[in-house]
């Protein structure tokens, strides 16, 4: 599509969907004003009435409804915060240049700010100034997100947040945003209160469920617009392909970020980003997410409260755009990032309560180590459990329910007995296998391994595997035998090794 037809396209939009959000924004402050005014007859009949006690009890709940009102729908001055380290075009050259060529293919003008985020998100924005007029453009690119996509891939990213400058929507934004907080504050405003008041709080929550409907239906057409500007610059294969990892990324983040925190609290700093990578294309990780993905991709219905379609509407809407070949070669798109080992420390201060600077730099395939001194101090703590306990022995345990139970201390909510035991059980074997020489493999996004001579052991899925039915007495029997360990005591993982 040529750029002015483009821009008439957008200017179009634009008009319509600023017109409903103004729409929305006065209704809003008509039912909020209308009920002030309600209210303040109310207070000046009631103020007026000879009777006493409960009718001026009653004028204190009038005025105080009047000013959770009112507070909460008087603008509020919504500071920027900066959600990562700034990047500048002399310090990521390569970056810049992918992102200026993007805006230029979409007849967009260069963000005068981009900033690196500790998330699996990307964003543009308009932020400073006064009520829009001032404000200065931003682009917001999630480091997570970087290390999942090829550049192909990051390209479309970037092209589809651009796409929201050309549709408008980032100057929109503010005023969208806007009105919602004022009709939360309300809400909440009144909620929180005694009596009738809680009462009026009513009209704003059905009036903010209307509001958010109504405004989210078009931030998914927006997404759904900004998708198919993309697939015009990147191409609708790398789309669909970024789209897809996008969201098994978003999945993946939160497990990846349990597993690196661990390691990051026991004194350690791996590279974020490579284990990052490597925890996506582990094949434990990439068979789960595969089969979540896949079943989200078949869902074909958002949400209505949803400010983005679902996976499936998205992969559709690109079925017609033009799918020419990704870049050849393709690298990956964090390759475009220089120093980022000193942008993940400023990203992870920024984040954690950890003193970054302070831990020991570690390669992913050293973690082993950590994670050695990580299982001895979770068998030290639950070393009740292991007590008379030898690998041999865990057939009978697992068909014993009361001999876990009566071991392990009543978890916290959401946790059971069975899985902490399996859990405590599982460290136990790694490190009374380490220390006998097995090697270890705790690669992230794959099941622990220790394996020597040909023999493999996955102890984390031993007592699983027994519980379940997938892993025979007789089959842990045989390759107790084959290890050696038939005797060996579990609690000795407890202990500092001699």
């Amino acid at each position: 599509m040529p750029a002015m037809a483009r821009k008439e396209t957008a200017g179009g939009s634009l008009l319509a969907r600023a017109i409903l959000a103004l729409l929305l924004m006065v209704g809003f402050y008509v039912l909020a004003l209308g009920i002030v005014v309600g209210l303040a007859i109310a207070v000046f009949q009631v103020a007026s009435s000879t009777s006493a006690g409960a009718s001026w009890r009653l004028l204190i709940f009038v005025l105080l409804a009047i000013y959770a009102i009112v507070k909460g729908i008087i603008p509020r001055r919504q500071k920027f915060v900066e959600p990562g380290p700034r990047l500048a075009p002399d310090e990521q050259p390569e970056l810049f240049e992918e992102i200026r060529r993007t805006a230029e293919a979409t007849d967009s003008a260069m963000p005068e700010d981009v900033y690196l985020a500790p998330d699996v998100n990307a964003g543009v924005a308009h932020v400073g100034g006064f009520v829009g007029i001032g404000a200065r453009p931003i682009m917001i690119l999630g480091l997570p997100l970087i290390a999942a996509l090829n550049v192909s891939e990051l390209r479309g990213v970037i092209a589809h947040e651009f796409g929201h400058y050309v549709g408008g929507e980032t100057k929109l934004a503010p005023l969208i945003y806007r009105t919602r907080d004022a009709i939360g504050r309300t809400v909440f405003g009144l909620a929180t209160t005694q009596g009738f008041q809680h009462l009026l709080s009513f009209p704003f929550l059905w009036y903010g469920r209307v509001y958010l409907r109504a405004t989210q239906a078009v931030s998914r057409r927006q997404e759904l617009d900004a998708d198919r500007m993309a697939a015009r610059i990147a191409g609708g294969t790398s789309m669909e392909s970024g789209l897809v990892k996008t969201h098994a990324a978003g999945l993946a983040f939160g497990p990846y970020l349990n597993e690196l925190g661990a390691v990051l609290f026991s004194g350690s700093l791996p590279p974020v980003a490579e284990g990052f990578s490597r925890f996506l294309e582990g094949s434990e990780t990439r068979v789960a997410l595969d089969r979540v993905t896949e079943e989200e991709a078949r869902q074909n219905r958002s949400d209505p409260y949803d400010s983005h379609p679902s996976l499936r509407q998205r992969l559709d809407a690109l079925k017609d755009a033009p799918h020419k070949p990704a870049l050849v070669p393709d690298p990956a798109a964090i390759e475009l990032l220089r120093n980022e080992p000193i942008l993940e420390v400023a990203l992870l201060t920024q984040i954690t309560r950890v003193d970054v600077p302070s831990l020991t730099p570690i390669g992913w395939n050293d973690v082993g180590s950590v994670w050695l001194g990580i299982w001895q101090k979770h068998c030290l703590d639950e070393r009740r459990a292991l007590a008379e306990i030898t690998p041999d022995m865990l057939p009978l345990v697992s068909q014993d329910p009361a001999v876990y139970k009566s071991r392990i201390m009543p978890p916290k909510p959401g946790l059971r007995r069975r899985d902490i035991l399996s859990s405590v059980i599982g460290a136990a074997l790694a490190v009374v296998l380490a220390r006998r020489g097995w090697t270890l493999d705790a690669s992230p996004g794959e099941l622990v391994v220790l394996s020597r001579e040909g023999l493999v052991i996955r102890p984390f899925e031993v007592m699983p595997g027994l519980l379940d039915g997938r892993l025979t007495g007789e089959e842990w029997q045989r390759t107790c035998d084959e290890a050696g360990i038939v005797g060996v005591d579990l609690s000795d993982a407890a202990t500092q090794p001699s």
